[in-house]
């Protein structure tokens, strides 16, 4: 016996005890099965959401961040850069000149003398 024969014996043999059931039990199968086709189709929403709303709502933020992070400040704003990253401008100048390597050489004592001198003011 071939897989479709098969197929249509197994739904023969379905139709018929369905239809021997009482009314209230295939009413309950009915209501039963619209609500699985329903769940089903809510989850395919669900997957939909996820599969192309979820990555085009990270971007768009990746985007904003971005945007917010590359835009200089206007005048009379101060500066969101820490005055450690804007001191590694001027380290980087000494560091490429040099003349200066006994300077670099006690940077240490240079910054400790300075540390001193604003304790003292």
């Amino acid at each position: 016996m071939n897989d479709e024969a098969l197929k249509k014996q197994i739904v023969e043999v379905l139709q018929q005890d369905c239809e021997t059931l009482p009314a209230h039990l295939r009413s309950r199968l009915n209501q039963a099965r619209q609500q699985a086709l329903d769940e089903a189709a809510a989850s395919t929403r669900r997957k939909h959401w996820l599969r192309f709303g979820l990555p085009a709502g990270l971007a768009t933020a990746c985007t904003l961040v971005l945007a917010m992070w590359m835009t200089p400040p206007g005048p009379g704003e101060h500066s969101s850069v820490p005055v450690s990253a804007s001191m590694a401008a001027e380290d980087l100048q000494l560091l490429a000149e040099p003349t200066d390597l006994e300077l670099i050489e006690e940077l240490e004592f240079y910054a400790w003398l300075e540390q001193v001198d604003a304790g003292t003011s």
